[in-house]
């Protein structure tokens, strides 16, 4: 039994179940003789996971020194109803997902970015994100990477890629050291998502207070600089940084300029609105 399977069951994939809004009586599990994986199902989950659970900072930017471990991430996420980062979201749903008695992992990844010489973020394996095997094949789920999330499996080793509700992803053969690539078109292009190995796993909870404290106190963190809370609706994406309120809603996007007083009451209150509608 390793740490994943010291905190899961199916009460707490049931409690994530509510926290998402996504219905008990779903079964992920369908076939006659119900042991084949309902990918429908686990899509619209994942999409659920997405559009219910802000990816946010707020807990970091406050000085929040709390531990990250299972109980902690349940008491953020389930019990208060906030939002985290991909050191928090993936991992939740990681047990959700043991829970619900699929073979899920959490791995580590190294952001892409084209702006450095090597091609990578500073912080190397600092992004968290979740693998499960499905009928002998390797997919990726990420609900921790902001609003660039897939919103969907994304089937590892696949050059086709998929489409899903964000546009489409595929995970590729890697390179520059990485064995795959996350990849992702939003009507660009390919673009490199991230990077990271299969054999890549965390095995104990320490690892994600070791990636919190990367995060939030090393300068090359991007999440450490002022307040953050985005989350992708059916119709667009809300963001809230250190002082406005952006909305995409249909294509049309509107600014609303915030006093800083203001920020923790937008953040508390209309993203959670959001976040359990």
């Amino acid at each position: 039994m390793d740490w994943l399977d010291e905190h899961s069951s199916p009460e707490l994939a049931a409690r994530f179940r509510d926290r998402i809004g996504f219905p008990i009586e779903r079964a992920l599990f369908g076939g006659e003789t119900g042991s084949r994986v309902d990918r429908d199902a686990l899509e619209a989950l994942l999409v659920a996971v997405g559009r219910s659970i802000p990816f946010e900072n707020l807990a970091l930017m406050e000085g929040n020194a709390e531990k990250i471990n299972p109980v902690t991430i349940v008491a953020k996420i389930l019990d208060r109803w906030e939002g985290g980062l991909c050191y928090e979201i993936n991992p939740l749903l990681a047990l959700a997902l043991r829970g619900e008695g699929l073979d899920a992992r959490v791995i580590r990844a190294t952001i892409a970015d084209p702006d450095t010489d090597d091609g990578w973020f500073a912080l190397s394996r600092t992004h968290v994100a979740v693998l499960l095997t499905i009928g002998g094949d390797l997919f990726l789920a990420d609900a921790g990477f902001g609003l660039k999330q897939p919103l969907g499996l994304v089937p590892v080793g696949d050059d086709e890629g998929v489409r899903t509700p964000h546009g489409r992803y595929r995970v590729v053969a890697g390179s520059q050291g990485a064995q795959w690539m996350l990849q992702f078109d939003h009507g660009g292009g390919w673009t490199n998502g991230y990077g990271f190995s299969a054999d890549d796993q965390i095995d104990n909870a320490e690892t994600l207070d070791e990636i919190r404290d990367l995060i939030a106190y090393r300068s090359e963190s991007v999440f450490n600089r002022g307040p953050l809370v985005a989350l992708p609706t059916e119709r667009g994406r809300l963001v809230l940084s250190v002082s406005r309120l952006t909305e995409v809603r249909d294509g049309r996007k509107s600014v609303h300029p915030l006093r800083p007083e203001e920020i923790d009451t937008v953040a508390r209150l209309f993203f959670r609105s959001f976040a359990t509608a």
